[in-house]
């Protein structure tokens, strides 16, 4: 396993994925419920403590524990991107744009 533990929000949005497969090894992604402090996106990805607290980059204060709602795989996120399965910030599904994503 890797250190330290990145995890992703149920809703995310392209460029904050993106950056996360670019700048990460990682194979897999824990992924997180948002609560109520994160805003429209859910917070987004962050570090995962060793106490569970999501710790954000830049010595930003630490948010409050988060629950674990299962995992998702670099080669999944590709997939997904590749195929502009893409939402909205409420999760209703946009019609495929044939942009292509870069990775």
């Amino acid at each position: 396993m890797n250190a330290p533990v990145v995890g992703v929000s149920p809703i995310a949005s392209v460029p904050r994925i993106v950056a996360l497969l670019r700048m990460t090894g990682h194979n897999g992604f824990p992924v997180l419920a948002p609560s109520e402090d994160l805003g429209a996106d859910g917070g987004g990805s962050g570090i995962l403590g060793a106490d569970g607290r999501l710790q954000q980059p830049g010595g930003r204060k630490p948010r409050a524990p988060r629950r674990l709602l299962g995992m998702i795989l670099r080669s999944q996120l590709q997939v997904l991107l590749e195929r502009g399965a893409l939402c909205d910030a409420e999760g209703a599904r946009l019609p495929a744009d044939p942009v292509n994503v870069c990775l």
